[in-house]
């Protein structure tokens, strides 16, 4: 199987075009299992379309990455340290304004 990656039809905005791609990468499995967090959120044929068409569950990283996130979110060790990452800062002020008061 070559990397999905060089499908057009995996970040396709075509809907039916991308369904068509993950029916085809669906018929190769029986269940799906998304253990990838940093990608859970793409709209991509490997990533969302399979997820609707097989049974679907996340996957032991996915799943630690939830309960970290959990923890540091409810109920944080202090004190802590945050790492802000991207390109936009503009897209963290918000983030950085409401950590500020915690």
């Amino acid at each position: 199987l070559e990397n999905v990656r060089f499908n057009a039809a995996e970040t396709s905005k075509d809907d039916a075009e991308r369904q068509a791609f993950a029916k085809e990468l669906a018929s190769l499995a029986d269940v799906f299992v998304s253990d990838g967090f940093g990608v859970v959120h793409r709209k991509q044929a490997s990533v969302y379309d399979v997820a609707q068409i097989l049974p679907a569950a996340a996957g032991l990283l996915v799943g630690k990455e939830i309960e970290s996130l959990s923890k540091a979110v409810n109920n944080p060790e202090r004190p802590y340290t945050v790492v802000l990452g991207g390109s936009k800062v503009s897209d963290k002020l918000g983030v950085i304004a409401n950590l500020l008061g915690k």
